[in-house]
């Protein structure tokens, strides 16, 4: 028998301050599951502080990526709603 630990998502993300996802996964249309776990934690991380995303990594190596891209994936996040008032994204 293979046991978990088990936890409480909700009650981890009140302790959680900073945040640093360096690589986002490949270029997905609108459905991205990676800007679906930056919206969870901006709405549920209480005491958030700073969050960095590389959107370098996020938007993949292609040379095919524009600025248009990078705006639309920066207004997305900067549009989710947060808990808390001190958190700072930097894209």
């Amino acid at each position: 028998m293979v046991c978990f630990p088990s936890f409480d998502l909700n009650c981890d993300l009140l302790q959680l301050k900073t945040v640093d996802l360096a690589y986002l996964g490949g270029p997905y249309p609108e459905g991205n599951p990676m800007l679906k776990l930056v919206q969870v934690l901006l709405k549920r991380a209480m005491i958030l502080e700073k969050m960095v995303i590389n959107v370098k990594e996020f938007m993949g190596s292609s040379s095919t990526r524009n600025s248009s891209d990078y705006s639309r994936i920066a207004e997305k996040v900067h549009s989710y709603p947060r808990s808390s008032p001190k958190a700072v994204v930097r894209i």
